[in-house]
């Protein structure tokens, strides 16, 4: 049986997170320090903390990061975008209706006015919305997953960090 590569945990992060871009076209991928890079919303001592798992690589694409981690096999990613004037419930309602049935909780994220995560196709998924900005996270890893609930927290104190200053 064919194994799941690192960068194929990537691709399945940058699908999931796809629907959550709010640009038109695709934009180059730029270094995790670029000034504006999304990638500036986590470092690697936020990610560390959150999941217990080192972190060594970040690739920005527009307002999504993907964040690896070689010693793991994980890959946690994020997207950052205004709501631009769209109600913060509609926007996350239907970000709810990708999750997997029966898996959607409510979060409590401080710098969310709302949040919520679930499943979507087996990986963890955390959207929350803040100011006038949405974070979606969603992560997966190969070696040995924490249960659910676990993960969806720390992506919550994850999307409570990029909401503190979205780019």
């Amino acid at each position: 049986m064919p194994r799941l590569s690192l960068a194929g945990l990537a691709l399945v992060v940058a699908v999931l997170l796809g629907a959550c871009s709010d640009d038109d076209a695709a934009s180059p991928p730029t270094e995790p320090g670029a000034a504006g890079s999304v990638c500036q919303q986590l470092d690697p001592i936020d990610l560390r903390r959150a999941t217990g798992r080192y972190f060594d690589d970040a690739v920005a694409d527009g307002t999504t990061c993907t964040y690896s981690s070689s010693e793991s096999a994980a890959v946690v990613g994020l997207s950052v975008t205004s709501l631009d004037g769209v109600p913060a419930d509609d926007a996350l309602a239907l970000l709810r209706e990708s999750c997997d049935p029966a898996t959607a909780v409510d979060l409590a994220v401080t710098t969310a006015e709302r949040a919520f995560g679930c499943t979507v196709q087996g990986a963890a998924t955390v959207a929350a919305a803040g100011g006038d900005h949405l974070a979606v996270l969603a992560g997966v890893t190969l070696a040995a997953p924490a249960p659910a609930r676990s993960q969806l927290d720390a992506l919550g104190r994850l999307a409570e960090r990029a909401l503190r200053s979205p780019p």
